[in-house]
């Protein structure tokens, strides 16, 4: 007996968002750049695709071919100087994949590791015109309180100046201290500037000399 074989050809249909798998890298402070992934779920080649991607880190537009799941990876430069001003945590990312006639809008999420930094850098000057600074800047990217302690003796403190209001002043014996303090969001600093001017009581000692002299 002598039959007939027939071939079927199997269509399997795949909705476009179910098609990839779209993420990104974590990115930390010391990054300068982003890892983004757009994967492919699909045992056949795509091809045609374009990805328009932005976020509060950086901009991406590419356009490419995908073979059967492959995961393309793209490396896009940082906004170094944006990312500075920002705080840990995660961070939506969106965009639009296009392939042909078809588009999708996409959305993922990138986590910005956390990393504390507070730099302190502090410098004296002068003699007569005395200058002490100390500053306090946070690098890092989490919120941080930071304080700077500074005493003066009272004599001095009448000659003295301070570029900001103390958050504490006190007077033990013959010396005020002056603690300063403040909440630091990332790329912010405190800086205390402390000015003893002792011309100002030479300039008192002259006068009273010449004063009395004439």
């Amino acid at each position: 007996h002598t039959g007939t074989q027939t071939d079927k050809l199997v269509i399997t249909m795949v909705k476009l968002s179910d098609a990839f798998k779209f993420y990104a890298e974590d990115i930390n402070p010391d990054s300068t750049i982003a890892k983004v992934h757009l994967q492919s779920k699909y045992g056949d080649a795509l091809e045609n695709i374009s990805l328009d991607v932005s976020s509060s880190f950086f901009t991406l537009k590419e356009s490419f071919s995908l073979t059967p799941f492959e995961d393309k990876v793209f490396e896009v430069p940082l906004n170094e100087e944006k990312i500075k001003t920002l705080l840990a945590g995660p961070y939506i990312i969106d965009g639009d994949v296009k392939m042909n006639l078809l588009s999708l809008p996409i959305e993922g999420l990138v986590t910005f590791t956390e990393k504390p930094g507070i730099e302190t850098t502090k410098s004296s000057t002068g003699i007569l015109l005395r200058v002490y600074e100390e500053v306090k800047s946070n690098k890092g990217n989490v919120k941080q309180e930071v304080t700077i302690a500074t005493s003066k003796n009272l004599f001095a403190s009448l000659f003295t100046r301070i570029n900001i209001e103390p958050s504490i002043k006190e007077i033990k014996g013959v010396r005020a201290y002056y603690t300063f303090r403040k909440q630091l969001s990332p790329n912010e600093s405190l800086d205390d500037r402390v000015t003893t001017n002792w011309w100002i009581l030479l300039d008192v000692i002259v006068g009273i000399i010449l004063v009395w002299y004439f």
